[in-house]
């Protein structure tokens, strides 16, 4: 639910409210509202949809102030067969398995389906993860596609002009650094974040992907981190981060 101003107050609903202040997610936050344990200026409110102002309304968690928790940024390299999620029913490892005891409420931005691997931003900042999986503000995602046999230039023009999939879906175009004669390794940058982008872009024109590794979300760089490894962003990330439009608009066209 979206935050709404009501006479002169910007109102958000209390599932959001928890969700905005990094104590839970708005499933967990509505279990807990649900269960009783979430009162608003010292009364408890059980509808997750009742609209408050954090401004003025006081929050609480079982009878404690529910303050804004200390904003926390982290990439996490994700190994190929851990999935996206923070509970699996068929009980795979999720991402969360791999966060360091005491790492508290974060969500990932945006997913990485279960066999790719690479760099995967987790926080607690709702507009920092609004903000990066916005597709007006065209963060640029690198990867590394790995497939069963040499792209032709046709197809990489396809890749580079932008094209549309059987299904009606449009893609807008991506940067290709083009592989060496032969070569099956390539790198593509999208500023778009459509479900399994990437795989649907080489399965449309027929090649199966070996190996998929995504190598940096805008400033944030995979580097040498290693799989299943997780670090706090540094400052200058945490600061370009908040800046967007530095980030845009990623060259087009094929480079070799």
């Amino acid at each position: 639910m979206i935050s709404q101003k009501r006479q002169g107050r910007e109102q958000v609903s209390l599932a959001r409210a928890l969700s905005k202040l990094g104590h839970a997610s708005r499933t967990q936050a509505t279990a807990l509202i649900r269960g009783g344990r979430v009162s608003v200026n010292g009364t408890v409110e059980r509808s997750p949809q009742a609209w408050l102002d954090l401004r003025h309304d006081r929050v609480a968690i079982d009878g404690r102030a529910a303050v804004a928790a200390e904003p926390v940024y982290l990439l996490l390299h994700k190994p190929a067969g851990v999935v996206t999620t923070r509970k699996d029913e068929r009980g795979r490892r999720t991402v969360f398995d791999l966060l360091p005891p005491g790492t508290g409420q974060v969500f990932p931005v945006g997913r990485l389906d279960k066999e790719t691997r690479g760099a995967l931003l987790l926080t607690n900042d709702v507009r920092c993860g609004q903000l990066l999986t916005d597709p007006g503000h065209r963060i640029p995602k690198r990867y590394q596609v790995t497939l069963d046999r040499p792209p032709a230039l046709v197809d990489i023009a396809l890749w580079i002009e932008g094209m549309k999939l059987r299904d009606g879906t449009l893609l807008q175009p991506a940067d290709v650094v083009v592989p060496p004669a032969g070569g099956c390794v390539l790198t593509l940058t999208i500023t778009e974040g459509k479900n399994r982008q990437i795989r649907r872009m080489m399965e449309e024109l027929g090649y199966r992907i070996r190996d998929l590794v995504r190598l940096s979300i805008g400033p944030v760089v995979l580097a040498d981190l290693p799989a299943g490894a997780v670090r706090p962003l540094t400052t200058n990330e945490r600061r370009a981060l908040q800046e967007p439009a530095t980030h845009a608009g990623a060259g087009r066209g094929a480079k070799r």
